[in-house]
């Protein structure tokens, strides 16, 4: 109940209950020896405090959730893990070959265990690597592939939301304004399918922005 507490809350912006709920269920997992639904949570800590900036706070979640999952057998979990230190190699160390290492090992582990929700990660991150490594067209494609699973409905809410915010802000950094458009448009049709969340806050901006440049004013 408190993840599903902390889940509503992320979803409507409010961080700080959010954060709350998390590090309660966290602390019961714990305590239960669950280590694996316990390292997820860190995981999820790490972005939510990320995203507020506290940069120390994150890095001591990420290592909470490596340690938790020290010798575990490949899994879901330990796929996120390898997408979580991709995307602080890239976007912390700006190491762009230990992020690519990263990424790659995540992919094998998502399709190893048959993860749909780590492969589309896994797939938008490298491309988002290849993109700046200057292999425009092969790293679009990568992206291009995620978001197929995206708005097929086969990704969780919260990977539907990150992929797709990969994509928009990949297309808006090449101005490849087109294929954004192209994708905001199938994103749309997929949040209005039955079980389909809206658009988050942020890419609700995204949404606007590409709804501007296209000249629709009023949506």
């Amino acid at each position: 109940d408190l993840e599903r507490a902390g889940l509503s809350a992320m979803w409507l912006g409010e961080s700080d209950p959010c954060i709350d709920f998390r590090q309660r269920a966290f602390g019961l997992r714990v305590n239960a020896g669950e280590n694996r639904p316990a390292a997820a949570l860190a995981m999820d800590l790490c972005v939510d405090h990320a995203g507020r900036h506290r940069e120390a706070v994150a890095l001591g979640w990420v290592q909470q959730a490596e340690r938790m999952l020290e010798g575990c057998d490949p899994c879901s979990e330990v796929g996120r893990m390898e997408e979580l230190r991709a995307v602080i190699a890239l976007h912390l160390m700006n190491d762009i070959e230990a992020a690519a290492a990263h990424y790659d090992e995540a992919l094998r582990i998502g399709r190893l265990v048959n993860d749909p929700d780590v492969v589309a990660q896994a797939l938008a991150g490298t491309g988002e690597v290849l993109v700046r490594q200057g292999r425009v067209a092969e790293g679009m494609r990568l992206i291009d592939e995620a978001m197929i699973s995206a708005v097929s409905g086969l990704l969780g809410g919260v990977t539907t939301a990150r992929v797709y915010c990969i994509t928009i802000s990949m297309c808006q950094a090449l101005g490849d304004i087109r294929r954004a458009s192209e994708w905001t448009d199938q994103a749309v049709a997929c949040s209005t399918r039955p079980g389909m969340g809206d658009f988050p806050g942020d890419c609700r901006m995204h949404r606007a922005e590409i709804t501007r440049l296209r000249g629709d004013w009023a949506a």
